[in-house]
């Protein structure tokens, strides 16, 4: 395989990653209560708190709590996840057999 197409590749499987890990995060947020999703989701594209209170009628406070709410309940799912993704290092060695 000529070296000049390895760049081309190497993008594609990037992007296809970072496709897999878009959906996955969809995932993640459509298993939460609606507030939570709310709150995580525009956390997540970088509203402060008093933007996302503002947009959503609520408190500071109660959107501080909903946004620990939500950390909490996917804080598991994404340690799992962790676990199971290849080291970089070892493309046959996940993270958990690395403990």
């Amino acid at each position: 395989m000529p070296n000049d197409l390895l760049p081309d590749q190497a993008e594609r499987c990037l992007e296809l990653d970072l496709m897999v890990d878009e959906q996955w995060v969809e995932e993640l947020l459509e298993s939460l209560p609606p507030t939570q999703r709310a709150v995580l989701g525009r956390f997540l594209h970088g509203l402060s708190m008093s933007e996302i209170a503002a947009e959503l009628r609520k408190t500071e406070s109660t959107i501080r709590q909903n946004l620990k709410l939500a950390r909490d309940r996917l804080r598991p799912l994404v340690d799992e996840y962790d676990r199971s993704r290849p080291c970089p290092s070892r493309a046959h060695t996940t993270r958990e057999n690395n403990r």
